[in-house]
């Protein structure tokens, strides 16, 4: 009977250290999507992306639109931070602070789309995410064209990539951002940067690890294979030291 105990204590234990390391491993993820400014209506096909991809991705989500849970003890419990079309004024001034500290702390952001058409009176905002949102043209087609082939978030894509979307010119480009993904001007109307129009890059920053993209507009993004394959080599990179 006493060996039965043991045995039965001895597995117990193995079980929970087992559920431990598998809680351990997975990367708290935390989605916001506030909007103040324009609402995409992809929100909701970009959270379901999300959560049929958390396996595969390791990660546990965290989806929110309250701007209150950016305080500097609640961000401790996140590795990522994703801005998923997050619009308009998002922060107070104290919640600016507690994403500050996320980022000089070693954390992690992704930035979507309109995650650029944001805190327009926060200069720091900007230099963190690699730019602002200027203007666009309408929807259209374009081609896309890797400029990093090695990168995670890449390295998968073909060398020319026709896809529709609402192409972002940027303005506040920041100078140290490395360029992943470009799409090629002359494919389109309306682009402003010659040429070579940067639409996601990567970038270190204050401590932190940074990854944006400027596509994502439409609901039908979020279920293109090559989009999410695109953003899963971002996350990663991402969780990558």
């Amino acid at each position: 009977m006493k060996n039965l105990i043991l045995i039965g204590i001895a597995y117990t234990l193995f079980v929970s250290c087992k559920k431990k390391t598998a809680e351990d491993t997975s990367i708290h993820t935390l989605v916001f999507t506030k909007t103040t400014g324009y609402r995409h209506e992809s929100i909701d096909a970009g959270k379901t992306m999300f959560r049929n991809k958390a396996t595969d991705w390791n990660l546990t989500l965290t989806e929110t639109e309250d701007a209150g849970t950016f305080t500097v003890d609640n961000l401790k419990n996140y590795k990522i931070i994703v801005l998923l079309n997050s619009s308009g004024e998002l922060f107070t001034d104290p919640q600016r602070a507690a994403l500050q500290s996320f980022v000089r702390n070693g954390g992690r952001v992704l930035g979507i789309h309109a995650a650029a058409d944001a805190e327009y009176n926060w200069s720091w905002y900007p230099q963190m995410l690699g730019g602002w949102f200027y203007s666009h043209p309408e929807i259209q087609d374009a081609e896309c064209y890797p400029v990093v082939t090695d990168h995670a978030a890449t390295r998968n894509l073909p060398d020319r990539w026709k896809r529709k979307d609402e192409w972002y010119n940027i303005k506040s480009l920041q100078t140290n951002n490395v360029t992943v993904l470009a799409v090629d001007e002359s494919t389109y109307t309306g682009g402003i940067h010659g040429g070579s129009h940067p639409i996601s890059w990567y970038r270190s920053f204050e401590g932190g690890k940074i990854f944006y993209t400027a596509m994502g507009h439409t609901t039908e993004t979020y279920s293109e294979p090559l989009f999410i394959e695109h953003i899963g080599g971002a996350i990663e990179w991402l969780k990558s030291e």
